[in-house]
């Protein structure tokens, strides 16, 4: 396994990215059970900001990513999950009772 992590800082701009690339270097296959990436943050800091998915915050079953502090303390989200039952290989969801998104913003509703 190769794992890049990266973080700059674009030019003139008020914030900085981050970039975390996992590769599999070998020829076997990898069973990756539970894996968990990002930045800690008191929420009795937050109380007033939410949680908000990027860029998918409105998804296809008609849930909406965008969370509370007291939503989030209180496990009041979930995952849009969908499994394919026709599918040849046995895969299955091993993060159902995280929050998954391909980034996060928290936000006032004004400022991000």
């Amino acid at each position: 396994m190769e794992v890049k992590h990266v973080f700059w800082i674009p030019p003139d701009k008020p914030y900085f990215e981050e970039r975390i690339v996992i590769k599999n270097c070998g020829a076997a296959a990898c069973d990756i059970e539970d894996i968990r990436f990002g930045f800690r943050k008191r929420l009795s800091d937050v109380q007033e900001l939410r949680l908000v998915a990027v860029p998918y915050r409105s998804q296809p079953d008609c849930r909406v990513h965008d969370y509370s502090v007291k939503d989030l303390l209180e496990g009041n989200f979930a995952n849009s999950d969908w499994v394919n039952p026709y599918a040849d290989f046995d895969q299955t969801l091993v993060d159902t009772d995280k929050l998954r998104s391909e980034g996060w913003i928290l936000t006032d509703g004004e400022q991000s």
